[in-house]
């Protein structure tokens, strides 16, 4: 995830295309599915906190798409995931100082 070349490898989809990227979102999601599902459905109360506190807003507003926009552009012609990509700042190059931008607004 912090090779710029996995991330563009898998948008870019011709006779290179990788799909490793596909295995990591699903194990992601898989774990999350289970996590998520334990700690919404099983647990009365967290650990370290007397309330579980979940969000309560479902509706997609303006902000949700805007924010949904800015982060394919830079995922997609940068080829940084905001985690991953904070790694990269270390390693300088021109499309971190874009990155840098994306992230921040």
């Amino acid at each position: 995830m912090c090779r710029r070349t996995k991330i563009n490898g898998f948008f870019t989809i011709d006779s290179n295309w990788d799909p490793s990227l596909a295995f990591v979102m699903g194990g992601a999601v898989g774990l999350n599915l289970f996590t998520f599902h334990y700690i919404i459905n099983k647990r009365k109360k967290p650990v370290l906190r007397k309330t579980l506190d979940l969000p309560t807003k479902k509706d997609i507003d303006q902000n949700l798409i805007l924010g949904a926009i800015l982060f394919g552009i830079g995922m997609g012609t940068l080829g940084f995931c905001p985690g991953p990509g904070m790694i990269n700042v270390f390693n300088y190059t021109n499309s971190i100082v874009y990155f840098l931008v994306y992230l921040f607004v």
